[in-house]
């Protein structure tokens, strides 16, 4: 019988348990058995430290988003630019050979092309002015728990 080459059938089912690429959000019962033998000090410090967590995650969230439309901003004004470029290189080669009102057209629709690039610099300053707004708020939430986290540990502790 022949060898079966597995790196062939990744994608297709197999008769294998499977593998995800993600762990499911805790039952209840595994909750219980995680915290049935500590003390509501620890539950406590733990909770303070899953909201942090969470808090660092939506932040590193934001500041991705945040440069994910910076490069969509560049990626769009580069193909923009070779737009318009085009037009203009046409607009020299043909010269004469197209009729003055066509030329007004085309200019008319590089005109609309320079409005539009205006309208996506505007949208993307809005975007991420309000995705830095975002971003500020949710530091000084990240500050006030952590904050509040040292004062709970503090109290703890005594």
């Amino acid at each position: 019988m022949a060898t079966i080459d597995h790196e062939l059938l990744d994608g297709f089912l197999r008769n294998e348990d499977p593998k995800p690429d993600y762990t499911l959000t805790p039952t209840i019962k595994d909750i219980k058995d995680n915290y049935t033998n500590t003390s509501m000090d620890d539950l406590l410090q733990d909770l303070q430290g899953a909201k942090i967590m969470n808090i660092k995650e939506v932040i590193e969230d934001i500041e991705i988003l945040i440069a994910e439309r910076q490069s969509l901003q560049q990626e769009v004004f580069g193909d923009i630019d070779k737009i318009m470029m085009q037009m203009n290189n046409f607009l020299a080669a043909a010269g004469d050979k197209i009729d003055t009102v066509k030329q007004a057209e085309l200019r008319e629709k590089l005109l609309d092309i320079e409005a539009f690039k205006l309208n996506e610099k505007i949208n993307a300053f809005r975007d991420i002015a309000a995705l830095k707004k975002e971003l500020r708020d949710r530091m000084h939430e990240y500050r006030e728990q952590e904050h509040s986290a040292g004062m709970i540990e503090h109290l703890l502790r005594d």
